[in-house]
């Protein structure tokens, strides 16, 4: 087993956090893979809202990529990672192999990336037809 990891440095102006862990060991890994999501467990509105801000996008205006900020909020921790939260339930990120403590998500630059490069597509090309749509779902299933 590893030792435990050192507690996240504090947020600006914020007291030192205290870990608790959110899952039972280090070890433990849920099957996230093959679970359903709940719908206690799906993001409000309003938190989708928010993390879509936090992701650069514009309200009102980048209405169709919603759904990258909804994943995102229900995205689990990559492998290596733990999820942990403060003593006031903010939550923080361990990576397992360095001990190096974040407060982002290990994916959040990911979900800004593909925001900002599906947002650039749309703006410098043109839509899917309806035939190109059509193939697209015929391919996927």
């Amino acid at each position: 087993l590893l030792p435990p990891p050192p507690p996240p440095p504090p947020p600006p102006s914020e007291e030192v956090a205290v870990a608790t862990p959110q899952t039972e060991s280090p070890d433990s890994k849920p099957d996230t893979a093959n679970k359903p999501i709940d719908a206690s467990d799906l993001p409000t509105a309003e938190e989708i809202d928010e993390y879509a801000e936090y992701l650069g996008m514009v309200p009102g205006e980048d209405g169709a990529f919603l759904w990258i900020a909804e994943q995102a909020l229900i995205s689990p921790c990559p492998e290596g990672y733990r999820e942990m939260e403060d003593h006031r339930g903010k939550p923080f990120y361990i990576n397992l192999e360095t001990s190096e403590v974040q407060w982002d998500h290990p994916y959040d630059q990911d979900y800004q990336h593909l925001f900002l490069a599906l947002k650039h597509t749309m703006a410098t090309e043109p839509p899917p037809t309806r035939v190109e749509v059509y193939a697209m779902a015929k391919y996927l299933g």
